[in-house]
């Protein structure tokens, strides 16, 4: 008994030292939980594989390799705390596309915690299934936002954000640095002037370029065939002309210079100070 259990383990390492490895020959192909299953990941060309079992035209395979442990966690309730504002899809034949719009609702929020929030909605937003013409999502736009203003300003405002197109191999991940910083700053006086009517001034700064360019525009539309070059010029001298008049009309009515304006409007740049809507 004993010398068959030992032939048999024989055998069974015989077979696993000696049984030909299988290679990734295309580009990449998706790494799925099933046959034609959910995505959960991506193998590259010439990576070795172990064949497993086989199922029609697909076969279940063992792959080892190895992964930077700073982006792994064992528990996750470490993932910030949020909220998703808007969930758009946009499924047609050449792409599926999903955005996702997220409020960060928690405190100590950093740059990694951002980027494990961004990855982790990737991961499962990409295993998305019930569309028409594709299994999973082909492209993701995911933005993550502080503040609610912030987001629906749609001015860019976010302070992370994690995009995959088609044709990328894996997501890109990005986070503001002025977005960032902007949670660990506290209100200062400037000027004679709290922070909060600096930001009030801030948010009239910004309608006034609004104003600014709806009435050069209506006077002189350049959305048209037959615009010429006078009608650009015209557009663009009056634009300046009002937003001189506006913005020393907003000067005088808070009692300071057209210089506290501009550097008032710096400062809202600097620190990311969440935009108005436009109107």
């Amino acid at each position: 008994m004993k010398k068959i259990i030992i032939v048999t383990i024989l055998l069974l390492i015989s077979i696993n030292l000696y049984s030909t490895p299988i290679y990734i020959k295309g580009e990449y192909v998706n790494f799925r939980d099933a046959p034609d299953g959910n995505i959960i990941g991506e193998l590259y060309s010439g990576t070795e594989l172990e064949e497993i079992s086989q199922n029609g035209e697909w076969i279940k395979v063992k792959v080892e390799g190895w992964i930077w442990k700073p982006l792994t966690t064992s528990d996750n309730t470490e993932i910030l705390k949020h909220t998703i504002l808007k969930d758009e899809v946009y499924d047609v034949p050449i792409k599926t596309q999903v955005q996702l719009d997220v409020l960060i609702e928690d405190t100590g929020i950093s740059e990694k915690k951002i980027q494990d929030l961004l990855n982790h909605l990737f991961i499962k937003t990409i295993k998305r299934t019930g569309f028409k013409y594709h299994n999973n999502p082909t492209n993701v736009y995911i933005y993550a936002y502080t503040t609610k203003e912030k987001a629906e300003s749609q001015t860019g405002q976010w302070v992370g954000m994690i995009s995959k197109n088609y044709d990328d191999k894996k997501p890109q991940t990005n986070v503001s640095k002025i977005q960032l910083n902007s949670l660990s700053l506290k209100p200062i006086k400037k000027f004679g002037l709290s922070e909060s009517t600096r930001k009030e001034i801030w948010n009239k700064i910004i309608l006034i370029d609004d104003r600014v360019e709806k009435e050069s525009n209506a006077k002189y539309p350049l959305d048209g065939y037959d615009i010429t070059m006078d009608d650009m010029k015209n557009n663009a001298a009056l634009y300046v002309k009002l937003k001189k008049k506006y913005k020393k009309e907003l000067a005088s009515e808070y009692g300071i210079g057209a210089e506290t304006i501009d550097s008032i409007l710096s400062e809202g740049l600097s620190k990311g100070w969440a935009m108005p809507k436009w109107r």
